[in-house]
């Protein structure tokens, strides 16, 4: 009788490079440690082809306890079933009180002959003290289930999305 036991394990580079992975050790029996050489794919989809965020700050010059609106809009330009652990980071500013100002609205529409789903809220921002602040917009992160056509095969491609940043100056209150 022999007993035979196999391991898959997954794998997914965070980074480019050479990534090791290291030796272990199970029951008396040690590996030698792997080296990979990660590199770009050249026909992996760019983030902006799979999602993209928009956004649209009313004003970037207030007083105190005057609001901005800031407009979003998330673009999700791939099959919304093939994402994986989709989340949003809502926008976010240090100094400045920040409130959703309308429920999230999705739906589907067709941009640009492709067909995607759209997600739009509003947010509303407050000045309480003079000075000049950051606004970063939304950030999606998710990982997409990405079909090739000339080999059939998928991979998981991971997607997040750069934040835009405004500059908001609260200029102080006029005598």
């Amino acid at each position: 009788r022999s007993n035979k036991s196999e391991w898959t394990i997954s794998l997914a580079a965070t980074h480019i490079g050479i990534v090791t992975i290291p030796s272990f050790e199970l029951n008396g029996q040690k590996t030698q440690p792997i080296a990979i050489q990660v590199a770009q794919d050249e026909q992996a989809p760019e983030v902006n082809d799979l999602v993209e965020v928009q956004t649209q700050l009313s004003t970037t010059e207030l007083y105190p306890n005057e609001s901005a609106l800031l407009k979003a809009r998330l673009i999700i330009k791939a099959d919304p079933r093939r994402l994986q652990n989709p989340t949003v980071a809502p926008p976010a500013v240090e100094g400045l009180e920040l409130n959703a100002a309308s429920e999230a609205n999705q739906y589907q529409t067709v941009l640009d002959g492709v067909e995607v789903t759209v997600v739009d809220q509003n947010f509303r921002i407050t000045a309480k003290e003079a000075g000049t602040y950051q606004l970063n917009e939304p950030v999606f992160k998710g990982t997409i289930v990405y079909g090739s056509n000339y080999s059939g095969g998928t991979r998981l491609v991971p997607i997040e999305t750069k934040a835009k940043t405004y500059s908001i100056t609260v200029n102080p209150k006029p005598s």
